[in-house]
């Protein structure tokens, strides 16, 4: 037994040798996941900037129309982000639409506006070259159609304030304040975009911030990515050294769980450090770490560090299995990378899982990467479930269920 304490405190403190090196590796990995985040940012963007559509108009009417119309559709918030609009001959429209030049066009017939406030039916001619006769041009047309029904509205309004002075013999300056005062709410309800639409925000970062849902998953994928340095500490060991622990009744089992223990205690440092960092963050720039992280007390930032905790333990028994299972050091250090960029991305660490297919997004609930991001988005806003605790352990448990049942394999093989 004083052979195995012996053993634990030999691992842990070639754990401590190779803490410089973690550091240093997690620090670099930090570097690259935040610069790959600032530079997805920018090319989207850029890609936002370049994706306005160029829809061509043809307007047969007169030129106050036109001139309204187009001050209208420059200064609208919904169109001007995603479309830049020009009046042109039909002429032109049609050889921007063969040519490709326009993403689209609409062409209004002759006396449109008249058409349609005297309900003859005036109907927009949509053209869109890229998707055809399809669901994108019924919805373009559907919003013409809107229009028309707005300008009919309008003009039905008027009929009424019309019929009504006739009927109580309203005349002069009765007459004109009405038709004033109807023509400012027909003005204020059309313009309206809240009267008009209605407009649903869907967060994929769920109940966080953007800032507390990436730090989070930076966290785990840190935490399994900085298992990449932990290879010359678990597959450094050579075949007469273990056979000599062996020969002393400390077998494989024993020498696995040194192993377990010596990656809890780097990454237990490494997640301590994290938190203190954000101690001090949070002593010396409350205000910024606030609006950050939307934390006030110290107590809710003890609370959110205390959650992580378990998965720590997972992420050793993770890190553990994966090199347990491969042959040699390199081999483990390409397999924890594969298993933990796809296991992030299932479990929504690089991107959220809303914008993930179902069934993946399903797949990666099940994922012990998921249980930890779970158990930190828990724990920063405040949140302790027996639960996913208990689903933590689990998981903890299995992975080194399978760790021991592969060490003992490969012990009974090299045994033969």
């Amino acid at each position: 037994m004083e052979l195995c304490w012996m053993l634990r405190k030999i691992e842990r403190k070639r754990a401590l040798r190779i803490l410089p090196q973690y550091f240093l590796g997690t620090f670099v990995l930090s570097l690259l996941i935040a610069l790959l985040a600032f530079c997805g940012t920018l090319m989207g963007k850029d890609e936002q900037k370049q994706s306005k559509a160029e829809i061509a108009l043809v307007l047969n009417d007169n030129v106050e129309l036109s001139t309204l119309g187009m001050a209208v559709l420059d200064s609208a918030k919904s169109t001007s982000q995603l479309c830049s609009f020009l009046v042109v001959s039909e002429e032109e429209a049609m050889d921007g639409i063969a040519n490709g030049t326009y993403h689209g066009a609409v062409i209004f017939p002759d006396r449109f506006v008249d058409d349609v406030v005297s309900a003859d039916g005036a109907t927009a001619k949509v053209y869109i070259p890229r998707f055809g006769n399809s669901f994108n041009d019924r919805v373009l047309q559907g919003l013409v159609d809107a229009g028309g029904v707005l300008l009919s509205s309008a003009e039905t309004a008027f009929d009424g304030v019309r019929a009504y002075c006739a009927l109580y013999e309203a005349e002069g300056a009765q007459r004109s304040k009405l038709i004033d005062g109807v023509s400012a709410l027909i003005a204020e309800y059309a313009m309206s975009r809240e009267e008009t639409f209605v407009k649903d925000t869907a967060s994929g970062t769920g109940t966080i911030n953007a800032v507390q849902y990436y730090f989070c998953a930076a966290l785990v994928l840190l935490l399994m990515l900085g298992g990449i340095s932990c290879g010359p500490l678990l597959k450094g060991d050579t075949k007469a050294y273990r056979d000599q622990l062996t020969h002393h009744r400390i077998g494989p089992l024993r020498q696995l769980f040194a192993k377990y223990l010596a990656i809890l205690t780097l990454f237990g440092i490494w997640y301590l450090v994290v938190f203190v960092l954000l101690g001090g963050l949070f002593f010396v720039q409350s205000e910024l770490f606030f609006k950050l992280f939307e934390i006030e007390t110290f107590a809710q930032l003890l609370v959110w560090f205390a959650s992580g905790i378990p998965g720590i333990f997972l992420a050793s028994a993770m890190v553990l299995f994966v090199y347990t299972f491969a042959a040699n050091q390199i081999g483990g250090i390409l397999l924890l990378f594969l298993c933990s960029i796809l296991m992030g991305y299932a479990s929504g660490c690089l991107a959220p899982s809303a914008f993930l297919p179902s069934a993946l997004r399903r797949l990666g609930e099940t994922l012990p990467t998921a249980v930890m991001f779970l158990m930190l988005r828990n724990g920063i806003r405040q949140i302790v479930a027996r639960e996913t605790v208990l689903l933590v352990a689990v998981h903890a448990a299995f992975w080194l269920g399978l760790s021991c049942a592969v060490t003992k394999g490969k012990a009974a093989w090299e045994a033969r």
